[in-house]
């Protein structure tokens, strides 16, 4: 067996540590009519959007 090597070009880019998309947002906000604070919140504290949604429509 050998060795495998990868090149990898192009140009570094830093992105927030976030672990949820805007887009992930939108569809809590928008399935359960909360505020976008809520909505990020509930994603960060449950950690799935389906636990958030269903946590926000209680």
């Amino acid at each position: 067996m050998g060795q495998q090597s990868y090149q990898i070009m192009g140009d570094a880019e830093e992105r927030p540590n976030e672990k949820f998309s805007a887009d992930d947002v939108k569809m809590v906000v928008d399935k359960t009519g909360a505020s976008e604070e809520d909505a990020r919140k509930a994603l960060e504290e449950e950690g799935d959007i389906a636990s958030a949604i269903l946590r926000l429509k209680k």
